[in-house]
């Protein structure tokens, strides 16, 4: 079998019906850091405050009203992966 590693997680905000926000969290794979992409800021997840937030913003809880939308695989071992361990 083939296996993936976690590149992106897009999300968003608000009702289906009246639109919402969007943003993205994606890894880099040489530094291991994701970074969040949120219209024109870029910030470092770093801390585990900020993993818990960006597992929060993606897959929901109680008290949210975002969740991840697509979530985006690279396959190891594949030229493109590999690409990103230069």
């Amino acid at each position: 079998y083939d296996e993936y590693t976690l590149h992106a997680i897009l999300v968003h905000s608000g009702s289906p019906d009246l639109g919402g926000h969007y943003w993205a969290y994606i890894r880099d794979h040489k530094s291991k850091i994701c970074f969040k992409f949120n219209d024109v800021t870029v910030n470092r997840v770093e801390s585990k405050v900020e993993e818990d937030l960006m597992m929060s913003e993606s897959f929901g809880d109680d008290n949210s009203a975002t969740s991840a939308y697509a979530l985006m695989y690279l396959k190891n071992n594949s030229e493109d992966f590999l690409a990103w361990n230069d």
